[in-house]
């Protein structure tokens, strides 16, 4: 009896082996076929593509600002708004804060007593990209940043003067650190507006411009001498006001417009005509280049002007 006892534990303990081994490879077989449709799945979606990097082509480079055009603290607000120390902004920095303090050099301080504490700041030209601040500062403050190709840009709020964040955000609240930089702003610009919206006092270590260009050979100026336009943009119309100017000769000599000197210089071309807008009406010439060399005018202007 025990002889035939162990055989038959013999062969209960080789099947019970044997359904697991079993087990084992179907489970295998399962997660074999589970990984390989998931692999097919992956190829035909794209989910495992490799994502191809592309290396910015712009050069990145700070820009100091090169004057202080406006702060609040020119006796605007009285002690309500408070700028001490602007200048410091211009001096050249590293965008590590604390900035030289071990110097004493303490940075532009702004206070909130009631009212914004506010500057604007020229960086010297045209540039895109945003700007970096360096600030010290109780945690919590948050300052108003405003982007402008003029100042009177980066005056205007959100809706008035056809100010807008359409095209891109040059107009935000931010929050800034309590010691450290952080950067604002992917836009075209030359000015900037800081306004310290929340109550207390900030110091700024360091503002700077971060310009994104590609580089490009200078061939030529980028902007007519005398007028703050770009090339780039047909809606600023450079070349036409340049036009205007310097080929038709129209110039308004007085701010309500009511006397136009026309001096008109043609060069070698045959004719050239145009119009000047102006708060009186609209100024029309026509010149064509007589045989002798000389010039025929003929002029279409409101009565009001002389």
């Amino acid at each position: 009896m025990d002889g035939t006892r162990d055989v038959a534990n013999s062969g209960k303990s080789w099947y019970n082996d044997g359904m697991k081994k079993s087990n084992a490879l179907f489970s295998a077989g399962i997660s074999v076929r589970a990984i390989a449709s998931l692999v097919v799945l992956s190829a035909a979606f794209g989910l495992f593509a490799t994502v191809p990097e592309r290396q910015d082509p712009r050069t990145r480079t700070f820009l100091t600002p090169q004057r202080v055009v406006w702060t609040s603290g020119d006796n605007v607000y009285g002690n309500r708004s408070v700028v001490k120390n602007a200048e410091s902004l211009l001096m050249p920095r590293h965008g590590q804060i604390p900035e030289e303090r071990w110097k004493g050099v303490c940075g532009c301080t702004m206070e909130n007593n009631g009212e914004n504490a506010s500057v604007i700041l020229d960086f010297g030209r045209e540039l895109h990209g945003g700007v970096q601040i360096g600030s010290m500062c109780p945690r919590g403050m948050k300052m108003r940043v405003r982007f402008g190709e003029s100042v009177g840009e980066v005056m205007a709020d959100i809706g008035t003067k056809s100010a807008s964040n359409d095209h891109a955000i040059r107009d935000g609240v931010h929050d800034i650190p309590f010691m450290g930089v952080v950067e604002i702003g992917n836009t075209g610009f030359r000015f900037v507006r800081l306004d310290l919206v929340t109550a207390g006092k900030v110091n700024l270590e360091c503002v700077r411009a971060i310009s994104l260009m590609r580089q490009m050979p200078r061939l030529g100026e980028f902007c007519y001498p005398g007028y703050r336009h770009s090339f780039c943009h047909g809606w600023s119309a450079g070349p036409a006001a340049w036009c205007i100017a310097h080929i038709l000769g129209l110039e308004a000599l007085d701010a309500g417009g009511k006397t136009v000197r026309v001096r008109p210089f043609l060069g070698d071309l045959d004719w050239a005509e145009g119009a000047l807008p102006t708060a009186q009406g609209v100024v029309r010439v026509r010149h064509t280049k007589r045989p002798d060399g000389s010039i025929d005018t003929k002029i279409e202007a409101p009565r009001a002007f002389r």
